[in-house]
């Protein structure tokens, strides 16, 4: 069995694929971004964080993206549009199989965690899956959400832990890091929802540049990111965050306009995605020499 289906797994005729590419569309790169964000905020409250809370949200992304590919890539016939739909089409079975791994690796690691942590997981949980069963029944041309919940879901998986477990009582400083880590996320969902409107319409998915537009939603991405800047500077004048910090973020969001600034060429064999994915991996240096 193994000799037939790993091959299989890790083939793909679009593109010639490296080992670090293969892992990008598995969502590894997304998941590693989200375990060093969510470590990047413990520090910045200057708290530890245990290594079963580190595995299970790794793992927990996962599990959430690969669902998320494994059902836009089953509502897809013939042809998809994109590389990482088409792995996900090719390889079905095998990503099954990986998917009810990663959960019994997730049931597994339930008994590593806090307490607290497990109720407020379960919250999470509960959101996710109303999330979903939102997208099944919700006609397409209702779904405009879509980027605001797993924007909203992505930065409650960061900073949900580090909240929880720090003793600091809730102070400007937190609720300015979470809108930042928000806003983030938020404009990196809606700058690729730019990148992939042709696709997302020859394949029928939602997305917010259907209600909004291009033209607006550029818009909104760059008010978003002035807001952004302020919150930034909000945090270095009037709160004193540590600045390294604050630096590594606003390279992050920098980044991301740059992206959006620069369509044409971040289009080409979808840099965008890989660049955009790659920006909550910044923090790691902060965790390195913060």
């Amino acid at each position: 069995m193994r000799a037939f289906f790993l091959p299989n797994l890790f083939s793909l005729h679009i593109v010639p694929m490296t080992l670090l590419y293969k892992a990008h569309l598995l969502n590894i790169d997304t998941a590693l971004g989200a375990v060093v964000s969510c470590n990047f905020f413990a520090k910045i409250l200057g708290l530890p964080l245990p290594w079963s809370i580190n595995a299970s949200l790794f793992i927990s992304v996962l599990i959430i993206y690969n669902f998320d590919h494994l059902s836009d890539a089953g509502k897809i016939s013939g042809q998809a549009q994109t590389v990482r739909h088409q792995f996900y089409k090719d390889n079905d079975f095998m990503l099954k199989l990986l998917q009810f791994a990663l959960m019994l690796s997730g049931i597994f690691l339930i008994y590593f965690l806090p307490q607290e942590i497990i109720k407020a997981g379960g919250f999470i949980v509960l959101s996710i899956l109303l999330y979903f069963i939102v997208l099944e029944i919700i006609p397409i041309r209702f779904i405009f959400f879509k980027e605001v919940s797993i924007a909203a879901i992505y930065t409650l998986a960061i900073v949900l832990a580090p909240a929880i477990l720090s003793i600091k009582p809730i102070s400007a400083e937190l609720v300015l890091l979470t809108g930042q880590i928000f806003l983030l996320a938020f404009m990196n969902l809606i700058i690729f929802s730019v990148f992939d409107k042709d696709v997302d319409e020859q394949e029928g998915h939602p997305s917010l540049v259907y209600i909004v537009g291009v033209k607006r939603i550029t818009g909104w991405t760059y008010a978003m990111f002035a807001l952004f800047f302020t919150c930034v500077l909000f945090s270095f004048i009037f709160i004193g965050s540590q600045w390294e910090a604050q630096i590594i973020i606003l390279i992050m969001g920098l980044i991301l306009l740059l992206l959006l600034s620069r369509v044409n060429f971040f289009k080409q064999n979808d840099r965008f995605r890989i660049v955009g994915d790659s920006v909550f991996l910044l923090p790691g240096i902060f965790l390195l020499v913060g």
